[in-house]
């Protein structure tokens, strides 16, 4: 086998392209297979496009859920310290001992978008609506939401006057998505 090497005239260039890895022969894709790959990866975006374009929205209502759930859970710890439950209005009123236990800041809307709770929107773009002593319970919370996935109230049925909370509904039979979604608000009511 060494006398093969050390042979001067073999042709070398033969012996490379006899190796599949050194054969240049064939190079790139035909175009059925580019066409195929193609059609794989359209097929592929319009399945998955719908739900990825609608993560943001989901995300941002699931900040105003949990951002109601922390309020919820400063105030009863406030509650628990001594301190009276605050005078209804938006969030901002929120002070003392449950101000401190959500870090000195009061969660804000993601989008600056405060919901309208009886004809009455926050003065400050962004505050969720807080109501001392609704009907039956210590208070209540309210966001508005921008998809109807996780809304667990109509915002146009929430009516919270001076005694509070006297009715929650869901959007009417047969509005267009858009209405429900336009109408999403989202409540917590603590007793």
């Amino acid at each position: 086998m060494l006398e093969f090497f050390l042979l001067p005239h073999y042709n070398w260039v033969v012996i490379l392209n006899s190796i599949p890895m050194y054969n240049k022969a064939k190079k790139g894709f035909t175009l059925i297979e580019l066409l195929i790959v193609i059609a794989i990866i359209g097929i592929l975006a319009v399945a998955f496009l719908p739900s990825i374009l609608g993560a943001p929205v989901k995300a941002r209502d699931t900040k105003r859920v949990a951002d109601l759930g922390n309020i919820q859970e400063a105030l009863i710890f406030a509650s628990l310290q001594g301190e009276a439950y605050p005078a209804s209005g938006c969030a901002n009123v929120i002070g003392g001992a449950a101000l401190t236990s959500l870090g000195g800041l009061v969660p804000e809307d993601p989008n600056g978008v405060s919901p309208t709770v009886n004809g009455v929107t926050c003065g400050t773009a962004g505050q969720y609506v807080y109501a001392k002593a609704p009907t039956g319970y210590s208070f209540g919370l309210y966001a508005k939401l921008e998809t109807e996935n996780a809304a667990n109230a109509s915002c146009a049925a929430l009516n919270v006057a001076t005694t509070g909370l006297t009715a929650i509904g869901t959007s009417p039979v047969g509005a267009t998505q858009a209405l429900k979604d336009a109408d999403s608000c989202y409540v917590i009511l603590v007793q």
